[in-house]
């Protein structure tokens, strides 16, 4: 195609269900002026990917969180704090000096965690509502942006049951501007803090595949639906080729072959792995104070997992208390009779180490999500090698509200997307915003985006160095 003719549309991308996803190759008539090349994810028969996000509040006292820095970014060791993930440093990410620069746009309504809650996973800001906002007399609301969560299950579109799910253990709050998960529209979601509840609306209907035979047939139904989109792909790549100069024709021909053989293998369904999708059992009913978090919080991420590896959903979120959970989340079981937000606000000045109790609990709870999706075998490994989880709360240190240099942990790979294994620190400013960061979970999941929250914060696209690629 001559330039006279124009440009494709850089987003021009064949894609369809059941994870598939064919990028055509790269062009002539894909090039801008720059020479630059959108990005773009290949079919490759791999399962889909997923994306979980666990927020606990109060934040992470940042001394006792970052990690020991060696001579580079693989070379470092793992805070006390986060020992318990030992086992797994090889495939996590630890990044800081991201700043959640958009919490303080003009617009922002809400002060200390209800700020940070709204902005963690939107990119933006509280917007103007009804309830408490931080203790500045403002009255708050949920962030007039959607967090990532939501922009995902919007673009995933029918692909799974449920485009996302999000459970709790005791989350909620009064104040919906302490809860981080949002809508289009300003509209807050609430997790599910009864397992027993989560249980009914994932499986009460659900037949599974606890037998080899109809786990066969689900992983026939996805080979049929990805060689229904890869037919597709090839019709439309025909009524492009028509479009296309001699040399851009050639490289095409050349791609319709590859497509044709993709076409071929996902025919055949992967062979059968009966214990990757077994039905669990109904919990029991439960006391879900957070006096009961542990049992609570091993409930939840069992049915999460499950959920995962039967594609139910593949967006899962979790939220362990909320932001500014004043006296509702003692750590009984740490031997604390103080709840984390007062201890949060002891200035960094405890000598009992509470924090860091919290945190290293918290990090238990992770690797136990890890060991469960581990368990749970996929054709190229399992459901951990197809996940990506990332950890956060909605402040750096809590004692000083510190949205300036929170902390973000990010757990597998995502399929050889992020490149783990790493501690970085970005050094802050505003040019790092957080933004940045999170524009990096749509371009995992596929979602075609150049922004998240508001397009000023995310100028310079997603920030260098997180990716494989």
């Amino acid at each position: 195609m001559s330039a006279r003719r124009g440009l494709l549309d850089r987003r021009t991308l064949l894609r369809g269900a059941g994870g598939a996803a064919v990028a055509l190759p790269v062009l002539d008539a894909m090039l801008t002026a720059g020479g630059r090349l959108p990005r773009a994810h290949a079919a490759n028969g791999l399962p889909p990917r997923r994306l979980v996000v666990v927020f606990t509040g109060e934040g992470f006292p940042m001394d006792q969180w970052r990690p020991i820095a060696g001579t580079g970014p693989s070379d470092f060791k793992l805070s006390t704090l986060l020992a318990p993930l030992e086992a797994w440093k090889r495939q996590s990410l630890f990044i800081e000096g991201v700043p959640m620069t958009s919490s303080f746009d003009p617009a922002q309504q809400a002060q200390g965690h209800p700020a940070g809650a709204q902005a963690v996973l939107t990119g933006a800001w509280a917007g103007v509502g009804t309830s408490y906002g931080g203790g500045d007399g403002k009255m708050a609301g949920f962030s007039p942006f959607p967090s990532i969560d939501s922009i995902i299950a919007k673009a995933s579109g029918g692909a799974t049951r449920f485009p996302a799910y999000y459970q709790g253990v005791a989350s909620g709050g009064t104040a919906p501007a302490t809860r981080p998960f949002v809508a289009d529209e300003a509209k807050g979601i609430s997790p599910q803090n009864d397992p027993r509840a989560v249980f009914d609306q994932l499986f009460a209907d659900f037949n599974g595949a606890a037998t080899g035979d109809t786990l066969a047939a689900a992983q026939k139904r996805r080979a049929d639906e990805r060689k229904a989109v890869l037919d597709a792909v090839l019709g439309d790549m025909q009524a492009l080729r028509c479009q296309l100069g001699a040399d851009d024709r050639r490289r095409l021909d050349g791609h319709m072959s590859n497509v044709s053989e993709i076409q071929k293998r996902v025919s055949v369904p992967p062979p059968v792995a009966p214990s990757t999708c077994t039905k669990p059992v109904r919990p029991d009913a439960m006391d879900r104070t957070f006096a009961n978090a542990q049992k609570v919080v091993t409930a939840q991420m069992d049915l999460m997992a499950t959920a995962l590896a039967c594609d139910l959903t593949r967006v899962a979120c979790l939220s362990i208390s909320h932001s500014d959970a004043d006296g509702g989340e003692v750590y009984r079981w740490l031997g604390h009779d103080t709840d984390h937000h007062n201890i949060s606000h002891l200035m960094g000045t405890d000598p009992r180490g509470r924090l860091t109790q919290i945190g290293a609990w918290q990090a238990e709870q992770i690797a136990y999500l890890i060991k469960k999706l581990q368990a749970s075998a996929e054709p190229n490994g399992s459901v951990f090698d197809n996940t990506a989880i990332l950890w956060c709360s909605e402040v750096g240190n809590g004692w000083t509200h510190d949205r300036k240099a929170p902390a973000f942990n990010v757990f597998g790979s995502g399929q050889g997307y992020f490149k783990t294994g790493r501690y970085l620190n970005f050094g802050g400013g505003n040019a790092n915003s957080h933004n940045r960061f999170l524009l990096h979970f749509l371009q995992y999941m596929g979602v075609n985006a150049t922004a998240v929250g508001p397009a000023q914060y995310c100028q310079g696209g997603p920030l260098p160095n997180i990716t494989t690629a």
